[in-house]
């Protein structure tokens, strides 16, 4: 890494793919596809649900959507979803709606507000100072520091947010997003580019790089290099998310029965017994009273 920068590249790649395919074997191909990637987030710990949405009929789960009508296929993937599927997606496709681009910097040196940083650059632009082009910089808790610029209805979208208060503590501190929503025309174009580029994380660097350049708006990191890796942060599953409400809000109320019952009407009650039954079977013996200490 250039050693004039101070700040880390974590993150770069493709955020968001909406793409439809037409009636057909590519749809057809499409829709297998993504039920495949639908069932493998499942495994992940991640709830499946059914889903509906402008006549598409389908399913979803964290990071990926899918559904079929009379005309075609649909799939969204999001987050790591995108990453890991993009290319794949892309060669079923027909059509991109939507592509989101994304690169997360890692702030190595103080707490600076690039949200605001960003605000006052592109302030001086003239189209923002004609009215012509809007900006705006919100801050909230949990999420933080957001800077907008442009519209959401428009073919461009600019996002530079606090991405360690967003993701709500996910992400190391100082961490930040540079994000670019593309719909339409401008969607389809530039996620074809990635998926023909030799080296496809550079060139979302290279997008983003640029886009926020034109606006006065620096990356402060350098490039990712033929050799970079993203760091790889882990995100909590659904299931992880319900293991700790169990363990703050449930487990007290198990203990108080525990201790005006006993330990086996508790697991009778919760439908465990069957359970402790068959691992029984299996050779596994468990003691109540110390299954019940341990609530």
């Amino acid at each position: 890494m250039d050693s004039g920068y101070q700040h880390l590249l974590v993150e770069c790649g493709v955020d968001w793919l909406t793409c439809t395919a037409r009636s057909g074997a590519r749809a057809r191909a499409l829709a297998v596809a993504s039920d495949r990637w639908l069932q493998d987030r499942g495994t992940e710990g991640y709830i499946i649900r059914g889903w509906n949405w402008n006549g598409y009929r389908g399913r979803v789960v964290d990071g990926c959507s899918f559904g079929t009508r009379q005309d075609g296929t649909i799939c969204r993937l999001s987050g790591s979803m995108a990453i890991r599927h993009f290319d794949t997606a892309m060669v079923m496709a027909d059509q991109v709606s939507r592509l989101d681009l994304q690169l997360t910097v890692l702030d190595r040196v103080g707490d600076v507000d690039w949200a605001r940083i960003a605000f006052v650059n592109a302030g001086d632009l003239e189209a923002v100072k004609a009215g012509i082009l809007g900006t705006k910089l919100t801050r909230s808790t949990p999420e933080g520091a957001t800077f907008n610029l442009g519209s959401r209805a428009s073919e461009r979208y600019l996002r530079l947010y606090d991405k360690t208060a967003e993701s709500k503590g996910e992400y190391p501190n100082r961490c930040w997003r540079y994000e670019i929503e593309y719909k339409d025309t401008r969607a389809n174009g530039v996620a074809n580019s990635i998926h023909t580029a030799r080296f496809p994380v550079e060139k979302v660097y290279d997008a983003v790089k640029a886009v926020y350049g034109a606006y006065g708006i620096t990356i402060p990191c350098a490039p990712p290099g033929r050799y970079w890796e993203d760091a790889g942060y882990r995100h909590v599953t659904d299931d992880e998310r319900r293991l700790a409400w169990v363990a703050t809000c449930i487990r007290p109320v198990i203990r108080r029965l525990v201790e005006a019952y006993d330990a086996e009407t508790i697991a009778t009650l919760l439908g465990f017994m069957p359970v402790a039954d068959e691992l029984s079977e299996c050779g596994y013996q468990l003691d109540p009273v110390s299954e019940g200490d341990r609530v």
